[in-house]
């Protein structure tokens, strides 16, 4: 959408690939710069099973015509039937709920372009193209002040930024942000060769290439940096190719002192400081179930090991919660030093939404303090309750309460009308102390102090109704209220202080 060489947060899509049998489908998701799979399914089924330790995180679903992915927090993905990527086997995303309730609804045009990202949190962002597939101009838009759809441009919007691009070489030329002030930008093939910041007529950093690798970065001082090692478009291809022989990456700053690293694929194996200092680690999580892997290291989301520099000790990860969740960490002492491991293990529930299941309920740290909690079936958190100073003593203890509240947004008859979705906000948060006893509830001692925070909302069925407007805090019968005002975008312009004894922000 920006150009040859660049992606977005909205680079998010399905792919699904037929082996060369055309019996079953490799599919991947890609959220923005990250990519979670992979997946397969039989090409006369409709079941879409993990195949990896990675890929067991999240979950997927086929209908028929139409890919979903849940991730861990419980946000749903879901993608189009016929709005295609790059190639056809690319399925762009249709629509993301996600698991406070808040909803965008991804819209296109007749040639796959993004037009238009509607929030149901009241804001929705505008795209204007230029050329076959790029954007000329990126705009806000407050859904509560002005109706917005797929045919909206951003034509006397307020909140707009622009770009534009070069034909030869191809890439983004400028960029000007919303107070009118362009960044400039030379190309080539392999991508930018100079940035030229609002104000500057000379290359504030230049750069060369080797392929599709930088190999120098230089500074308007004269500084640079240089890299070695393997073409970085290898490196990032991590959805296909599953297992991959370590290659290593190494950079020289203006002083002379280098780094090496060495990678497999995306995931760090190993690092080397200036001063020759070393670590190594080991990550698992992509490799294909039952797969051979003929010496060659895993990679993936999982870091299982680290080993530190000078035999300072190391440090290790069990993944056995629920979705893979962490469940043991250890960090294991220096050898000959006679200090013990220091272990820290996490608990789960065993039923809940996916957001309460992949949550810890407990966490005891190396000591054997043990820290509890609760959740609600969107994943906030309920209660927060530290350990007792002395065993069989009072915990700390947080509550938290929430509400649901919607956005209001003009519709095409310009009338304020409730959003498509209510999203989950915080009403209060309760400090306080349990009950003294060895196995104490999460629920507060009525005869110790409580400090109530309470959030209040703008009015409902108006522009502000997801706004907090005031925070008051309550105790010992003293009630001291803050309050905030906002702008057109959701932006803090006031804040008056307790001082002004307000009995209910304005």
């Amino acid at each position: 959408m920006f150009g040859k060489n660049f992606s977005s947060n909205f680079d998010i899509y399905a792919e699904a690939k037929l082996n060369s049998n055309g019996t079953v489908y490799y599919i991947n998701f890609h959220i923005g710069n990250s990519s979670f799979g992979r997946y397969s399914r039989a090409a006369t089924s409709s079941a879409v099973s993990p195949t990896s330790m990675s890929a067991e995180a999240g979950s997927a679903t086929w209908n028929g015509s139409q890919y979903t992915f849940t991730n861990t927090a419980g946000d749903v993905y879901t993608f189009s039937s016929t709005v295609t990527g790059s190639v056809a086997t690319q399925k762009k995303i249709q629509q993301i709920d996600f698991v406070d309730g808040r909803r965008q609804t991804f819209s296109y045009d007749s040639t796959g372009f993004l037009k238009l990202v509607d929030d149901t949190s009241g804001f929705a962002i505008v795209f204007d193209k230029v050329n076959t597939n790029d954007v000329s101009n990126a705009c806000i838009f407050n859904r509560s002040a002005t109706y917005v759809s797929a045919a909206s441009t951003c034509t006397g919007a307020a909140m707009k930024v622009s770009y534009a691009y070069a034909t030869s070489p191809a890439g983004l030329a400028s960029f000007t942000d919303v107070m009118g002030n362009a960044t400039t930008y030379e190309n080539a093939n392999a991508g930018i060769t100079c940035i030229k910041p609002p104000g500057y007529a000379s290359c504030k950093m230049s750069f060369t290439y080797s392929g599709d690798r930088v190999l120098n970065q230089t500074l308007l001082d004269g500084g640079t940096w240089s890299t070695t090692g393997m073409n970085s478009a290898f490196v990032k291809n991590d959805e296909f190719y599953i297992d991959g022989t370590p290659n290593e990456a190494g950079s020289t700053d203006p002083a002379g002192n280098q780094t090496s690293a060495v990678f497999v694929k995306t995931s760090l194996s190993g690092y080397s400081d200036p001063l020759g200092r070393g670590s190594t680690y080991v990550y698992v999580g992509n490799r294909p179930y039952l797969q051979v892997n003929n010496g060659l290291p895993d990679h993936g989301a999982y870091l299982k090991s680290a080993t530190y520099p000078g035999n300072s000790g190391q440090y290790l990860a069990e993944y056995l919660g629920p979705y893979n969740a962490i469940s043991k960490e250890t960090r294991v002492a220096k050898s000959g030093s006679g200090l013990p491991d220091l272990v820290k293990l996490y608990g789960y529930p065993s039923s809940g939404t996916i957001a309460q299941r992949t949550k810890p309920i407990s966490i005891t740290d190396a000591k054997g303090f043990q820290t509890n909690y609760t959740y609600a079936s969107f994943g906030g958190i309920l209660s927060e309750m530290p350990p007792a100073a002395v065993s069989g003593a009072a915990r700390p203890l947080k509550l938290t309460t929430w509400t649901q509240r919607y956005a209001s947004v003009k519709n095409s008859a310009g009338s304020l009308v409730q959003a498509a979705t209510p999203i989950w906000v915080k009403a209060t948060e309760t400090q306080c102390q349990t009950v003294a006893g060895t196995s104490p509830a999460a629920s507060c001692d009525a005869t110790a102090t409580q400090t109530v925070t309470t959030y209040e909302y703008g009015t409902t069925g108006t522009n502000e109704a997801l706004l907090v407007k005031g925070i008051a805090v309550s105790s010992g019968g003293v009630t001291l209220r803050t309050c905030y005002r906002y702008d057109q975008y959701a932006r803090k312009i006031s804040e008056t202080k307790p001082n002004a004894n307000l009995a209910t922000c304005p």
